[in-house]
């Protein structure tokens, strides 16, 4: 999916707007430094956005977790430049989608977890 021609990608690299650091290459850096420091963390309120006990991921985990994702979401579909609907609150699910999508070269689209069937219906 190509959003900007070369000479606006130019100038938004000049103006510091722009690089070719990826969230997958920031992963793997991090994972490669610091594998076991946590990397994510749930609200203390998970329980009440979400099923189950507020927990944490390392770097190491959130890549193993972001991998499986990706495998789903392929298995399900989901190519390069393909664009993923979402709707999770703040919990550690959410940035672990995301990195898996854009592992897969797709496009996130997050909807506020307020919205209901009307507005997703609408902005789907």
């Amino acid at each position: 999916m190509k959003l900007f021609s070369e000479e606006e990608q130019l100038l938004l690299k000049e103006e510091g707007w722009w690089s070719d650091v990826t969230w997958r290459s920031l992963l793997a850096s991090a994972v490669a430094r610091v594998p076991e420091r946590t990397a994510v963390i749930d609200p203390f309120y998970r329980e009440n956005v979400m099923p189950g006990e507020p927990r944490e991921l390392t770097w190491a985990q959130l890549e193993r977790a972001s991998r499986a994702v990706a495998t789903s979401l392929a298995a399900a579909g989901v190519t390069r430049g393909s664009v993923v609907g979402i709707q999770l609150p703040n919990v550690v699910e959410l940035p672990t989608t995301m990195i898996a999508i854009a592992r897969l070269g797709a496009g996130v689209c997050p909807f506020p977890v307020q919205n209901r069937r009307h507005e997703l219906e609408t902005m789907c």
